[in-house]
């Protein structure tokens, strides 16, 4: 069995292969530090297992799985992320990962995560063609109440300029209000998609259209 693990930090690509190599002896392992080095091994080695912190996808996870998935549609994805896993977890999977762990986790649950993963590689994996059969919705979406019942019509206002990226001081200009009080809708905006940065929020709002 062949794994790839992409992360730029040695540490913690030394303590994970070492994980890996506890739970799967004969396993050989792959090391990649950046975006284009992990693309041309998915191309280049034979692949069973891509171990990807989601920091390597660039700014948007979704499309780099389907990406990583037609490079080499046999391959089992198993993510590594600070995401919020009740947050990002089931899109992620819906578009094609085949496992999720959030990096904040303690180490027994890791541990404990691990061996699932790789107890279940009998199965047939997912395929392309099957994750991208499913829109990727969450029940307020699915019920027509993303915005209107989520958001109240300031924070509405307040989550399209986020979305586009413009700084706290340009919204509170564009709004006519305080900077303080952009700065309190953006928490409680968050608060309610339980994001944490601007990041996750670009990765959700996409995942949300």
């Amino acid at each position: 069995m062949n794994i790839l693990f992409a992360d730029s930090q040695g540490v913690v690509r030394y303590g994970t292969i070492s994980l890996v190599k506890s739970l799967i002896p004969e396993v050989q392992v792959f090391e990649a530090t950046n975006h284009h080095q992990f693309c041309s091994q998915l191309r280049n080695e034979k692949i069973d297992i891509l171990l990807l912190n989601t920091d390597m996808c660039g700014d948007h996870s979704i499309p780099s799985i389907s990406k990583f998935k037609n490079i080499n549609p046999n391959i089992r994805i198993l993510l590594l992320s600070n995401y919020t896993e009740k947050v990002f977890a089931s899109h992620l999977l819906e578009a094609g990962a085949d496992g999720f762990i959030n990096v904040r986790s303690n180490l027994d649950h890791i541990k404990d995560l691990f061996s699932e993963f790789f107890k279940g590689l009998d199965a047939p994996p997912k395929t392309s063609s099957n994750s991208s059969k499913k829109k990727i919705q969450s029940p307020d979406q699915i019920s027509g109440k993303w915005l209107t019942e989520k958001f109240s019509e300031r924070e509405r206002s307040v989550l399209a300029f986020l979305q586009r990226g413009i700084p706290l001081r340009e919204i509170s200009k564009l709004l006519s209000i305080k900077p303080s009080t952009v700065s309190t809708y953006k928490n409680r905006i968050y608060n309610k998609l339980g994001v944490v940065n601007q990041r996750e929020l670009t990765d959700l709002m996409i995942m949300a259209s």
